[in-house]
């Protein structure tokens, strides 16, 4: 249950933050805490995003919807996704990458944002 309303904050969070430098940080600050709703808020707050907007979404239908279109495209995903995490950077595979990205998701995401990067991304 906890899970599933992660991932729904986290999609709400994509959609209305469609730029990754807005909602990558996000993301990545939900990866660290274990109660979807305190951490999403809390998140949002610490990067000054609008936290109502995004938890009205996943407490919703909307959020439900999202959710539901997430787990679709990871069913219809070619190749077929056989283990989570699977990481896919630029919708391409790249096992080398998600090896480095199961310890150091941040830095390999960094790497792959070119010039313009979030704050997150310095010391990386």
């Amino acid at each position: 249950v906890n899970e599933c309303k992660g991932n729904k904050i986290e999609a709400c969070a994509i959609k209305k933050y469609k730029m990754t430098s807005l909602w990558l940080p996000f993301v990545a600050c939900m990866s660290r805490f274990p109660d979807p709703h305190k951490r999403g808020k809390m998140c949002a707050d610490s990067l000054h995003l609008e936290w109502p907007a995004v938890g009205q979404c996943a407490d919703g239908k909307e959020g439900q919807d999202l959710l539901y279109e997430m787990g679709r495209l990871t069913k219809d995903h070619r190749p077929p996704i056989k283990y989570v995490p699977y990481i896919d950077f630029d919708g391409v595979h790249d096992q080398k990458a998600e090896e480095e990205a199961r310890s150091n998701l941040i830095g390999v995401l960094c790497k792959k944002l070119g010039e313009v990067k979030p704050k997150v991304c310095y010391g990386h």
